[in-house]
């Protein structure tokens, strides 16, 4: 489990405080069947690594895609 301190939420922030926001994350942990979007190159922008499990339509492989295209030897690609 997750210690409850370290889950943060908070009300909409304006896009300057959200990138120092998201970029207070450890880790991203993406869905697995609807990936993150604008979310996931948020993070990516942020300095935070992104773990994702890519499916077979579109909506499911774009957090993948982008990882790739940040390093393409990424290793935060899961394959089953």
């Amino acid at each position: 489990g997750v210690e409850s301190h370290r889950i943060i939420v908070t009300e909409l922030l304006p896009k300057s405080a959200e990138f120092l926001a998201k970029g207070l994350c450890d880790l991203y942990l993406d869905t697995p069947l609807f990936n993150a979007h604008t979310t996931a190159k948020d993070a990516l922008w942020s300095g935070v690594p992104i773990v994702t499990l890519p499916g077979e339509g579109m909506a499911s492989r774009v957090a993948a895609s982008l990882v790739l295209l940040i390093d393409p030897t990424a290793h935060t690609i899961a394959r089953n």
